[in-house]
Protein backbone atom coordinates (compact mmCIF):
# COMPACT_ATOMS: atom_id res chain seq x y z
CA UNK A 1 0.00 0.00 0.00
CA UNK A 2 2.87 2.49 1.04
CA UNK A 3 4.46 1.51 -2.78
CA UNK A 4 1.11 1.90 -4.12
CA UNK A 5 0.62 5.54 -2.81
CA UNK A 6 4.80 6.27 -3.42
CA UNK A 7 4.14 6.03 -7.20
CA UNK A 8 1.11 7.82 -6.95
CA UNK A 9 3.11 10.97 -5.71
CA UNK A 10 5.63 10.43 -7.91
CA UNK A 11 3.53 10.53 -11.12
CA UNK A 12 2.16 13.77 -9.56
CA UNK A 13 5.32 14.94 -9.15
CA UNK A 14 6.57 14.12 -12.75
CA UNK A 15 3.40 15.87 -14.29
CA UNK A 16 3.81 18.95 -12.20
CA UNK A 17 7.48 19.41 -13.59
CA UNK A 18 6.52 18.77 -16.97
CA UNK A 19 3.83 21.20 -17.14
CA UNK A 20 6.17 23.69 -15.66
CA UNK A 21 8.69 22.88 -18.23
CA UNK A 22 5.90 23.22 -20.58
CA UNK A 23 5.20 26.61 -19.24
CA UNK A 24 9.19 27.93 -19.60
CA UNK A 25 10.01 26.17 -22.92
CA UNK A 26 6.57 27.20 -25.25
CA UNK A 27 6.91 30.30 -23.85
CA UNK A 28 3.34 30.40 -22.93
CA UNK A 29 2.58 34.01 -21.82
CA UNK A 30 -0.31 36.16 -21.41
CA UNK A 31 -0.58 39.34 -23.27
CA UNK A 32 -2.02 42.60 -22.33
CA UNK A 33 -2.66 45.06 -25.17
CA UNK A 34 -2.85 48.74 -24.17
CA UNK A 35 -4.95 51.29 -26.04
CA UNK A 36 -4.24 54.91 -25.68
CA UNK A 37 -5.72 57.79 -28.05
CA UNK A 38 -2.40 59.56 -28.44
CA UNK A 39 1.53 59.83 -27.07
CA UNK A 40 1.40 62.20 -24.23
CA UNK A 41 3.81 62.64 -21.11
CA UNK A 42 0.32 61.37 -18.90
CA UNK A 43 -0.37 58.74 -20.90
CA UNK A 44 3.67 57.70 -20.79
CA UNK A 45 3.34 58.05 -17.11
CA UNK A 46 0.75 55.58 -16.79
CA UNK A 47 2.02 52.96 -19.40
CA UNK A 48 5.19 53.02 -17.62
CA UNK A 49 3.41 52.35 -13.84
CA UNK A 50 1.26 49.48 -15.63
CA UNK A 51 4.22 48.11 -16.81
CA UNK A 52 6.91 48.30 -13.55
CA UNK A 53 3.50 46.83 -11.85
CA UNK A 54 3.45 43.70 -13.92
CA UNK A 55 7.15 43.11 -14.14
CA UNK A 56 6.37 42.24 -10.21
CA UNK A 57 3.15 40.38 -10.05
CA UNK A 58 3.27 39.12 -13.36
CA UNK A 59 6.56 39.00 -14.81
CA UNK A 60 5.49 36.85 -17.69
CA UNK A 61 3.07 38.87 -19.12
CA UNK A 62 3.94 41.13 -22.18
CA UNK A 63 2.71 43.90 -23.11
CA UNK A 64 1.86 45.62 -26.79
CA UNK A 65 1.06 49.31 -26.90
CA UNK A 66 -1.11 50.97 -29.94
CA UNK A 67 -2.18 54.79 -30.43
CA UNK A 68 -5.94 55.27 -31.90
CA UNK A 69 -4.85 58.35 -33.74
CA UNK A 70 -2.33 55.04 -35.57
CA UNK A 71 -4.13 51.76 -35.38
CA UNK A 72 -7.95 50.34 -34.62
CA UNK A 73 -7.81 48.64 -31.38
CA UNK A 74 -10.74 46.27 -33.12
CA UNK A 75 -8.66 45.15 -36.53
CA UNK A 76 -5.17 44.74 -34.51
CA UNK A 77 -7.26 42.70 -31.75
CA UNK A 78 -8.62 40.42 -35.04
CA UNK A 79 -4.91 40.07 -36.30
CA UNK A 80 -3.72 38.64 -33.02
CA UNK A 81 -5.17 37.21 -29.58
CA UNK A 82 -4.81 39.10 -26.34
CA UNK A 83 -5.19 37.80 -22.84
CA UNK A 84 -6.67 41.20 -21.83
CA UNK A 85 -7.23 44.71 -23.01
CA UNK A 86 -6.30 48.55 -21.31
CA UNK A 87 -6.97 51.37 -22.40
CA UNK A 88 -6.50 55.39 -21.33
CA UNK A 89 -8.88 57.66 -21.36
CA UNK A 90 -12.98 57.84 -22.92
CA UNK A 91 -11.03 57.82 -26.75
CA UNK A 92 -9.54 55.15 -26.46
CA UNK A 93 -12.26 53.25 -24.43
CA UNK A 94 -14.54 53.98 -27.27
CA UNK A 95 -12.56 52.74 -29.57
CA UNK A 96 -11.72 49.32 -27.90
CA UNK A 97 -15.34 48.94 -26.89
CA UNK A 98 -16.75 47.48 -29.87
CA UNK A 99 -13.76 43.80 -29.09
CA UNK A 100 -15.88 40.89 -27.54
CA UNK A 101 -15.23 38.05 -25.63
CA UNK A 102 -11.51 39.92 -24.20
CA UNK A 103 -11.46 41.77 -20.89
CA UNK A 104 -11.63 45.39 -20.63
CA UNK A 105 -9.39 47.21 -18.08
CA UNK A 106 -9.94 51.01 -18.48
CA UNK A 107 -7.84 54.27 -16.50
CA UNK A 108 -8.80 57.50 -16.71
CA UNK A 109 -12.64 56.66 -17.86
CA UNK A 110 -14.95 59.58 -16.53
CA UNK A 111 -17.49 58.67 -14.17
CA UNK A 112 -20.42 59.33 -16.87
CA UNK A 113 -19.03 56.57 -19.22
CA UNK A 114 -18.41 54.13 -15.96
CA UNK A 115 -21.72 54.32 -14.73
CA UNK A 116 -23.07 53.88 -18.12
CA UNK A 117 -21.39 50.80 -17.99
CA UNK A 118 -23.08 49.67 -14.88
CA UNK A 119 -26.31 50.63 -16.76
CA UNK A 120 -25.30 48.14 -19.72
CA UNK A 121 -24.33 45.91 -17.68
CA UNK A 122 -20.88 45.59 -19.09
CA UNK A 123 -19.79 42.68 -17.14
CA UNK A 124 -16.14 41.88 -18.97
CA UNK A 125 -14.90 45.67 -18.28
CA UNK A 126 -13.66 47.50 -14.99
CA UNK A 127 -10.79 49.62 -13.80
CA UNK A 128 -9.47 53.25 -12.60
CA UNK A 129 -12.20 55.74 -12.49
CA UNK A 130 -10.63 59.98 -13.66
CA UNK A 131 -12.29 60.82 -10.46
CA UNK A 132 -11.62 60.97 -6.08
CA UNK A 133 -13.39 60.35 -3.39
CA UNK A 134 -15.32 63.29 -2.75
CA UNK A 135 -13.66 63.49 1.06
CA UNK A 136 -10.08 63.18 -0.49
CA UNK A 137 -11.51 66.35 -2.28
CA UNK A 138 -12.72 68.17 0.61
CA UNK A 139 -10.16 67.27 2.48
CA UNK A 140 -7.63 69.66 0.57
CA UNK A 141 -10.30 72.28 0.29
CA UNK A 142 -10.36 72.58 3.79
CA UNK A 143 -6.37 72.78 4.38
CA UNK A 144 -6.29 75.50 1.24
CA UNK A 145 -9.45 77.46 2.77
CA UNK A 146 -9.53 76.71 6.17
CA UNK A 147 -12.91 78.80 6.70
CA UNK A 148 -14.86 77.48 3.60
CA UNK A 149 -18.46 77.15 3.88
CA UNK A 150 -20.20 76.75 0.35
CA UNK A 151 -18.30 75.59 -2.98
CA UNK A 152 -20.62 76.54 -6.03
CA UNK A 153 -20.45 74.51 -9.20
CA UNK A 154 -22.12 74.01 -12.96
CA UNK A 155 -22.65 70.44 -14.30
CA UNK A 156 -24.26 68.75 -16.93
CA UNK A 157 -25.68 65.43 -17.37
CA UNK A 158 -21.75 64.28 -18.06
CA UNK A 159 -21.09 65.08 -14.70
CA UNK A 160 -24.29 64.65 -12.89
CA UNK A 161 -23.29 61.41 -10.73
CA UNK A 162 -20.34 64.44 -9.44
CA UNK A 163 -23.24 66.37 -9.18
CA UNK A 164 -25.01 63.46 -6.52
CA UNK A 165 -21.56 62.50 -4.63
CA UNK A 166 -20.62 66.32 -3.72
CA UNK A 167 -24.28 67.72 -2.88
CA UNK A 168 -25.04 64.17 -0.77
CA UNK A 169 -21.45 64.77 1.54
CA UNK A 170 -21.81 64.92 4.92
CA UNK A 171 -18.23 66.38 5.06
CA UNK A 172 -18.95 70.06 6.12
CA UNK A 173 -18.72 71.75 3.30
CA UNK A 174 -22.57 72.92 1.29
CA UNK A 175 -22.23 72.14 -2.25
CA UNK A 176 -24.66 74.71 -4.79
CA UNK A 177 -24.70 73.06 -7.81
CA UNK A 178 -26.50 74.40 -11.06
CA UNK A 179 -27.07 72.52 -14.39
CA UNK A 180 -26.41 73.59 -17.75
CA UNK A 181 -26.89 71.95 -21.01
CA UNK A 182 -23.72 74.00 -23.28
CA UNK A 183 -20.98 76.20 -23.22
CA UNK A 184 -23.16 79.15 -23.98
CA UNK A 185 -24.88 78.71 -20.99
CA UNK A 186 -22.39 79.65 -18.52
CA UNK A 187 -22.70 83.57 -18.31
CA UNK A 188 -26.70 83.31 -17.41
CA UNK A 189 -26.12 80.55 -14.94
CA UNK A 190 -23.42 82.84 -13.22
CA UNK A 191 -25.32 85.55 -13.29
CA UNK A 192 -27.76 84.08 -11.01
CA UNK A 193 -25.50 82.56 -8.30
CA UNK A 194 -25.35 84.25 -5.21
CA UNK A 195 -21.01 83.85 -4.90
CA UNK A 196 -18.94 86.03 -2.39
CA UNK A 197 -15.24 86.42 -1.89
CA UNK A 198 -15.84 83.99 1.12
CA UNK A 199 -16.80 80.97 -1.42
CA UNK A 200 -14.92 79.31 -3.73
CA UNK A 201 -16.51 77.84 -7.96
CA UNK A 202 -15.27 74.50 -8.19
CA UNK A 203 -14.47 73.29 -12.02
CA UNK A 204 -15.69 70.10 -12.36
CA UNK A 205 -13.98 67.69 -14.83
CA UNK A 206 -16.70 68.23 -17.77
CA UNK A 207 -15.82 68.29 -21.42
CA UNK A 208 -19.29 68.88 -22.01
CA UNK A 209 -19.24 72.63 -20.56
CA UNK A 210 -15.52 73.22 -20.39
CA UNK A 211 -13.52 74.16 -22.91
CA UNK A 212 -10.41 76.85 -23.62
CA UNK A 213 -13.17 79.76 -23.99
CA UNK A 214 -15.79 78.70 -21.37
CA UNK A 215 -12.66 78.06 -18.80
CA UNK A 216 -11.08 81.61 -19.67
CA UNK A 217 -14.06 82.73 -19.54
CA UNK A 218 -15.03 81.50 -16.00
CA UNK A 219 -11.63 82.19 -14.73
CA UNK A 220 -11.52 86.01 -16.03
CA UNK A 221 -14.77 86.66 -14.85
CA UNK A 222 -14.11 85.29 -11.15
CA UNK A 223 -10.77 87.23 -10.82
CA UNK A 224 -13.00 90.35 -11.77
CA UNK A 225 -15.34 89.77 -8.75
CA UNK A 226 -12.40 88.31 -6.47
CA UNK A 227 -13.95 84.78 -6.52
CA UNK A 228 -11.25 81.89 -5.66
CA UNK A 229 -11.50 79.26 -8.77
CA UNK A 230 -10.39 75.62 -7.82
CA UNK A 231 -10.12 72.72 -10.35
CA UNK A 232 -10.06 69.17 -11.66
CA UNK A 233 -6.19 69.52 -12.47
CA UNK A 234 -3.14 71.33 -12.19
CA UNK A 235 -3.51 72.96 -16.04
CA UNK A 236 -6.55 74.63 -14.14
CA UNK A 237 -4.14 76.23 -11.47
CA UNK A 238 -1.96 77.57 -14.03
CA UNK A 239 -4.51 78.75 -15.82
CA UNK A 240 -5.42 81.08 -12.92
CA UNK A 241 -7.05 79.09 -10.53
CA UNK A 242 -5.98 79.03 -6.97
CA UNK A 243 -5.67 75.49 -6.65
CA UNK A 244 -5.93 72.11 -9.17
CA UNK A 245 -5.89 68.86 -8.03
CA UNK A 246 -3.19 66.34 -9.40
CA UNK A 247 -3.12 63.23 -10.16
CA UNK A 248 0.13 60.77 -10.04
CA UNK A 249 0.02 59.05 -13.01
CA UNK A 250 2.45 56.52 -12.27
CA UNK A 251 0.56 55.41 -9.48
CA UNK A 252 -2.28 55.52 -11.61
CA UNK A 253 -0.82 53.12 -13.78
CA UNK A 254 0.15 50.56 -10.56
CA UNK A 255 -2.81 51.03 -9.29
CA UNK A 256 -4.68 49.75 -12.69
CA UNK A 257 -1.44 46.67 -13.15
CA UNK A 258 -3.11 45.79 -9.85
CA UNK A 259 -6.60 45.23 -11.17
CA UNK A 260 -4.77 43.60 -14.63
CA UNK A 261 -2.82 41.09 -12.58
CA UNK A 262 -6.20 40.02 -10.37
CA UNK A 263 -8.25 39.30 -14.06
CA UNK A 264 -4.84 37.19 -15.22
CA UNK A 265 -4.93 35.58 -12.45
CA UNK A 266 -8.83 34.21 -12.97
CA UNK A 267 -10.68 36.89 -11.31
CA UNK A 268 -14.08 38.07 -13.15
CA UNK A 269 -13.91 41.79 -14.31
CA UNK A 270 -17.68 41.59 -12.69
CA UNK A 271 -16.28 40.94 -9.32
CA UNK A 272 -13.64 43.99 -9.28
CA UNK A 273 -16.13 47.21 -8.76
CA UNK A 274 -14.48 50.19 -10.68
CA UNK A 275 -12.25 52.06 -8.59
CA UNK A 276 -11.65 56.02 -7.75
CA UNK A 277 -7.78 56.94 -8.14
CA UNK A 278 -6.52 56.64 -4.81
CA UNK A 279 -3.64 58.95 -4.88
CA UNK A 280 -4.59 62.72 -5.09
CA UNK A 281 -2.42 65.85 -4.49
CA UNK A 282 -2.56 69.48 -5.17
CA UNK A 283 -1.22 72.71 -7.23
CA UNK A 284 -1.29 75.84 -5.46
CA UNK A 285 -0.70 78.89 -7.54
CA UNK A 286 0.37 81.26 -5.15
CA UNK A 287 0.11 84.58 -7.49
CA UNK A 288 -3.66 84.07 -7.77
CA UNK A 289 -4.03 83.55 -4.14
CA UNK A 290 -2.24 86.35 -3.29
CA UNK A 291 -4.48 88.73 -5.70
CA UNK A 292 -7.21 87.31 -3.58
CA UNK A 293 -5.63 88.35 -0.48
CA UNK A 294 -5.64 84.60 0.66
CA UNK A 295 -3.18 83.30 3.47
CA UNK A 296 -2.69 79.93 2.65
CA UNK A 297 -1.15 78.19 5.38
CA UNK A 298 2.94 77.39 4.98
CA UNK A 299 2.32 73.68 5.59
CA UNK A 300 0.04 73.49 2.55
CA UNK A 301 1.40 75.29 0.73
CA UNK A 302 4.33 72.63 1.56
CA UNK A 303 2.81 69.51 0.93
CA UNK A 304 1.87 70.73 -2.50
CA UNK A 305 2.66 68.61 -5.63
CA UNK A 306 2.94 71.77 -8.20
CA UNK A 307 3.99 75.63 -6.92
CA UNK A 308 2.86 77.97 -9.54
CA UNK A 309 4.10 81.10 -9.21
Amino acid sequence: MTVFFYNILMQKLLFALFLSNFVLFSGWTDTLLIVASKQTPYTRDIISGITLGLSESSPNTNTETIYIEDTDPAAQAQKQSYTAICTIGNNAYRAASSIAGTPIIFTLLTEHYSNSLKTRGADNTTGVMLSAKPEQQVAILKNIFPEIKTVYALYSDESEDLYREFTNNKLGVTFKMQKVANPQDIPAAMETMAITNKDVFFILPDASIYNRDSLSYVINRAADQRIAIVGFSSVIARAGAVMGYVFDYKDIGRQTSEIITKILEGASPRSIPPQPIRKLGYAINLKAAQDLGLEIPPETIKKASEIVS
